[in-house]
């Protein structure tokens, strides 16, 4: 063991923009020199890193709790007690209220984080020292960076859809030579709220809704097909998709379209009536209910 240990280091203070503006903290490098009984010298260096916070992230409308791993285990000046205080700041450092944090402890919490157009705040945590008769010290920590980032979108509810021939005010089911007419045949979709809820994935009320920031619907209907035969309809129907300010035609034969683009927060919305399916004329069609498979696809979006 040397008999003497000697630390030579520059280190800024803590209001120095190297320490306070650093997210990660401030490395900094400490040489240390032991000298033996037998007069030699033995040296190395360390590095420890300044600040104490470390860059954290949440989920936007998440709970958020954060720990400094500084501080545990940490010692404190003897006979002091610790209060804490946490700065949230915006991305130009100006202090915040956030709503719903909890501020005053060495655990910062903060529920139901928001987002902000930076996409990212700033903490800060302040320990003040009290000594009995009222002395203070105070410890501060580096700025560091809380990002807030989009929560991946979830697609909540998709149609179901049923479309028959609107004719002399009421549903009914094409014939054969409806569908053979000239100028094809377009049939009106028909909310069925009178189907099992369980026979497809989707629900009975025409409903559409994706929870979620910056995302893309797009979807997908597979070539009719015959329930009972097989049969493919050797046609490409259209679907024409009406809801309040929007409309799509989606191609019956896999093809992917996109409905909303490029949302950048929640939706919902219903089919409207004015939904049709087009047939083209086709001839010979095999009787019986024919089905196409949607499939709805929800994409994060820039």
């Amino acid at each position: 063991m040397g008999l003497a240990t000697q630390y030579n280091s520059a280190i800024p203070a803590l209001t120095d923009s190297l320490i306070a503006n650093n997210p990660a903290g401030f490395p900094v490098n400490i040489s240390i020199t032991a000298k033996n009984a037998d007069g030699t010298t033995v040296q190395n260096t360390a590095t420890i890193t300044v600040g104490g916070l470390t860059p954290q992230a949440v989920v936007a409308r998440e709970n958020f709790t954060y720990s400094p791993a500084a501080l545990n285990p940490a010692t404190f000046p003897a006979g002091m007690t610790p209060s804490y205080q946490w700065t949230v700041m915006d991305s130009n450092y100006q202090p915040v209220t956030p709503a719903g944090a909890v501020t005053n402890q060495a655990t910062f919490s903060w529920t139901k984080v928001p987002n902000n157009a930076a996409t990212y705040y700033f903490l800060q945590l302040t320990i003040t020292f009290t000594d009995g008769g009222g002395h203070t010290l105070k410890w501060q920590s580096n700025d560091t960076i809380l990002q807030v980032v989009d929560p991946p979108p979830y697609l909540r509810a998709v149609p179901n859809m049923r479309f028959q021939l609107f004719r002399d005010n009421a549903y009914t089911l094409p014939t054969a030579e409806d569908l053979n007419a000239a100028g094809g045949t377009t049939l009106a979709y028909q909310p069925d709220t009178g189907q099992p809820t369980n026979t497809f994935d989707g629900k009975n009320q025409g409903f559409i809704r994706v929870d979620g920031d910056h995302w893309t619907l797009s979807l997908a209907a597979s070539p009719f097909t015959n329930r009972t035969t097989g049969d493919v309809l050797t046609v490409t129907p259209t679907l024409h998709l009406v809801w309040a300010n929007g409309q799509a035609a989606v191609p019956v034969d896999g093809t992917n379209t996109v409905l909303v683009h490029n949302q950048t927060d929640n939706f919902a919305a219903t089919l409207s009536t004015d939904s049709t399916l087009y047939i083209p004329q086709t001839a010979q069609v095999p009787g019986g209910t024919y089905q196409s498979q949607l499939t709805w696809t929800v994409t994060i979006a820039p």
